[in-house]
């Protein structure tokens, strides 16, 4: 199996499991102090940004090439700020066309269309936890004020699941469409400002 590593010169080659394990280790121990990570890893033609390392161990002796493509704590930030702010968005305009169908009966579609704007914050959660630990890592104090906006925005978003949970327990459709239209959705709309990034308020 051909190994290129992102920004170094140098390629390797290993036929051995146990080999690549210890390499494996060593690149994420160097890449630790260089306040960098993996961003993701192209296994022949299959991009992974999870779950990598249990599909190489599986699949070793098959795989050819494998790319590994590393990012800055600094950059991953950056990026994940960027991707919050896009898909804060589209969860805006998405609202109506989600929440209005449950003041009636919501039919199949429309469920479906429920389940992944869950899923959609649901991922805005995952994303203001990643944010929280990258700057952990980074250990940096030029990001206070963006990181308490971003704790706020966490638990504003956990609160607003188990808010949509409850109503939809107890069946109160009437309830999610409100939150989603009149809860929800103003709180995307007037995202913070913080040094040049939107966060949800």
């Amino acid at each position: 199996m051909q190994v290129i590593v992102k920004h170094r010169t140098e390629e390797y080659a290993f036929s051995d499991l146990e080999e690549f394990d210890l390499f494996w280790i060593q690149l994420t121990k160097e890449l630790f102090e260089q306040n960098m990570m993996i961003h993701f890893v192209k296994i022949d033609e299959q991009t992974c940004y999870e779950g990598y390392e249990q599909i190489i161990a599986a699949n070793f002796a098959a795989i050819e090439t494998l790319f590994i493509e590393t990012i800055t704590y600094s950059d991953a930030f950056e990026e994940t700020i960027s991707e919050i702010r896009a898909y804060k968005e589209k969860l805006v305009a998405a609202a109506d066309h989600v929440a209005s169908p449950f003041y009636s009966d919501p039919n199949e579609d429309d469920w479906k269309n429920f389940t992944q704007y869950l899923e959609g914050l649901h991922w805005l959660y995952q994303a203001c936890d990643f944010c929280l630990t990258l700057n952990g890592k980074m250990n940096s104090s030029s990001n206070k004020e963006l990181t308490k906006e971003i704790d706020r925005a966490k638990s504003k978003i956990f609160e607003d699941l188990k808010e949509l949970e409850r109503a939809l327990t107890q069946q109160q459709y009437t309830e999610v469409a409100d939150y989603i239209l009149f809860e929800i959705t103003p709180q995307l709309q007037t995202a913070m400002i913080t040094k040049g990034h939107d966060v949800y308020a």
